[in-house]
């Protein structure tokens, strides 16, 4: 536990682990609103809002994640590669869209009904 929190303490740069969670909180917020649009609309509009949904989170996980890396500080030379730095950004957009895409599909946004006693 303790060489966890020396981890954090230690090797991260607080400013950017603190913008890190405000890219999360704010793409959250906007996918959210964007899927009770989708959640509104119908057939083609439906699919063009949970695009957009899916890109909306997918961008923020994916900068949340690469912001937080930067955060952190190991003592030595890293860098990205290009091609896998956009593959993990397109399979973030893919996977939200296509959750996105089954949610609304569940009536009530899945919730369960409680039984009705007889």
């Amino acid at each position: 536990m303790f060489r966890v929190f020396n981890c954090l303490i230690a090797e991260h740069d607080w400013r950017l682990v603190l913008l890190a969670g405000l890219v999360c909180l704010v793409s959250s917020t906007v996918a959210v609103n964007i899927f009770h649009r989708a959640i509104a609309s119908q057939a083609r509009t439906r699919l063009i809002w949970i695009a957009i949904a899916g890109a909306a989170i997918g961008y923020g996980i994916w900068a949340t994640h690469f912001v937080a890396m930067l955060a952190y500080e190991p003592g030595v030379s890293t860098d990205y590669g290009l091609v896998l730095t956009a593959l993990s950004l397109a399979a973030a957009m893919i996977l939200t869209s296509s959750g996105f895409g089954l949610a609304v599909r569940i009536p009530d946004g899945g919730a369960r009904q409680p039984a009705v006693p007889s």
